[in-house]
């Protein structure tokens, strides 16, 4: 009966059950050897399961990663664009500070986005450096760009963090079997301490 049950849990729900079948034998008074070890080998599993779900819900860290990179590549493009409008304002002293700042950032790429994202993100370190030196800061002085850098500078960051922490994260993984095998064992594992 209990396995038909099993089949259609979540792992979640039998991460669960489990846990509470091995605290309630570990409470109890019985001292039997089979109990004890159908109970070790049920523990066994549950810790193999609830490592294979949490190495899965780590591959979701790729998807806030790359959502970074785009916010990242969003920050670009609008900071590019500003200072390619401010190229074409009638004030004179505007468009001077668009052409200046515009300039600097081709010698950089215009396309930054469509780079790797470690030549990418060297890129963009080299043109926040520029961007930051004193006379370019002035340069853009009494636009919409500083706002618009230090969100590009925060965006680059976010990205840089989010990858480093998915890098740690897989680097520090142990081989973990595939969560369906897992929790296929760990349900006989289950379904053989509740015949018992």
């Amino acid at each position: 009966m209990i396995n038909p049950l099993l089949s259609r849990t979540k792992t979640d729900e039998v991460i669960g059950t489990g846990t509470i079948a091995i605290e309630i034998i570990k409470k109890s008074a019985y001292t039997d050897q089979k109990l004890t070890d159908l109970n070790a080998e049920l523990e066994k599993n549950i810790n193999k399961l609830s490592l294979a779900q949490n190495r899965k819900r780590k591959n979701d860290e790729t998807d806030i990663v790359w959502s970074n990179e785009e916010a990242r590549d969003n920050d670009f493009k609008v900071f590019k664009y500003v200072s390619l409008s401010l190229k074409y304002r009638p004030d004179k002293t505007l468009a001077d500070k668009g052409r200046k700042i515009y300039e600097i950032i081709e010698r950089h790429g215009t396309t930054l986005y469509n780079l790797p994202h470690k030549e990418q993100t060297a890129k963009m370190k080299s043109l926040f450096e520029e961007l930051s030196h004193p006379n370019n800061v002035s340069t853009m002085d009494g636009t919409e760009l500083p706002e618009l850098l230090n969100a590009m500078i925060a965006s680059n960051q976010k990205f840089l963090d989010s990858l480093q922490s998915r890098s740690k994260s897989d680097s520090e993984k142990e081989e973990i079997e595939n969560v369906a095998e897992t929790k296929k064992s760990t349900k006989v594992a289950l379904e053989q301490l509740v015949n018992y």
